[in-house]
């Protein structure tokens, strides 16, 4: 049991290094102990593909590509807990409504949004966030208790909320009643691959790699944590220069690698998993434009207000509406001055 971490920059070769050491033991032992390549959903067929047009990889018995759902699924057939029928959206928000429709009389905010339109979508969206995060019944209701702890009183806004989470606990905990021992909701998988890991024999001399992750929802780090107790060593790799020591900055380039590689950290120690020494990648970004590359190397550099070199060019504006006003005015410039059309440009911003 053994954790690795591989870090580098942007196109430092994080994924090529995986994908060179699992060809590496394919070579050398194409029958040995199983090699698990755990990568988000939408880059199991890419990844597969890489693995098996390396020049020495003649098959892949031995290497398995998997999401983290599909991972769920190939211990499940094995340990047992697919006997249950999954509910698809349309079958959750059936269920809903006839949970909603027996208890609308006891729902102390929701009663009359029960019948609006959306207002079942909307609740079957909450009830997925709840699963994702590992909220539970019981901790809507420890968190209401909270809310009328002895006092002087409980504000008005305080009270609504406190509503609302009686109402949510009881549709969320009827919902589960519903559910138990026939039905269950796809977000449950995670949560029952992590029970059923430590139960499957090949996983214990496994070796796992971890691929093409920048966090992890609470489920998947439950299901991390079991990996790194059971598997012989689990490889992660992370879009980092270096093992932060301390929770990084919210302003800091990697913050959220960086707040992800302290989750895993301290995954490890929970799980008495030893930590090896990490690799660390230095080699050149994979950009194919030199300014690029060097735009991604010296990011963190304080600025000058205007820096210029190759075909970047860096302003620095005192607030947003000075960024958008430069931006808007080099627009209509590079269209009436330098025979630009509009479909040559795009802008980019961030998400908040």
């Amino acid at each position: 049991m053994a954790l690795r971490l591989v870090l580098g920059r942007a196109g430092s070769g994080k994924t090529t290094y995986c994908i060179q050491e699992i060809e590496q033991k394919l070579i050398e032992d194409p029958m040995g102990p199983p090699i698990i390549y755990l990568v988000p959903e939408q880059m199991t067929f890419q990844s597969e593909y890489k693995l098996i047009q390396r020049r020495g990889v003649q098959g892949m018995i031995r290497a398995q590509v998997f999401s983290f759902t599909r991972l769920a699924w190939r211990v499940l057939q094995e340990a047992g807990g697919l006997a249950r029928t999954h509910l698809n959206q349309t079958g959750i928000h059936m269920f809903l409504v006839k949970v909603v429709e027996k208890e609308k009389g006891r729902l102390k905010v929701f009663a009359d949004s029960a019948d609006t339109s959306g207002f079942i979508a909307q609740l079957e969206e909450l009830l997925t966030e709840f699963k994702r995060y590992n909220i539970s019944p019981d901790l809507l209701r420890k968190k209401r208790e909270e809310l009328f702890s002895p006092g002087d009183g409980i504000p008005p806004q305080d009270r609504l909320m406190a509503d609302k989470l009686h109402d949510f606990d009881l549709i969320y905990r009827r919902f589960e009643e519903e559910l138990a021992g026939h039905y269950i909701h796809g977000e449950d998988y995670l949560k029952l691959l992590a029970e059923k890991i430590p139960e499957v024999d090949w996983l214990h001399q496994a070796e796992v790699y971890v691929d093409g992750f920048h966090s992890f929802s609470p489920q998947e780090r439950l299901v991390l944590q079991k990996l790194m107790a059971t598997v012989h060593r689990l490889t992660l790799t992370l879009t980092l220069d270096r093992v932060p020591r301390r929770e990084p900055e919210p302003l800091d380039l990697f913050y959220l690698t960086g707040k992800t590689c302290r989750q895993v950290l301290e995954l490890a120690q929970e799980a008495d998993c030893e930590v090896l020494k990490p690799v660390i990648l230095e080699g050149g970004a994979r950009f194919l434009h030199e300014d690029l590359a060097h735009l991604e190397k010296h990011y963190e550099r304080p600025w000058s207000p205007l820096k210029e070199w190759g075909h970047i060019r860096l302003v620095a504006g005192v607030n947003r509406r000075a960024e958008v006003e430069h931006i808007a005015r080099e627009m209509i410039r590079l269209v009436r001055d330098e025979g630009y059309r509009w479909r040559d440009m795009a802008v980019f911003i961030r998400n908040q």
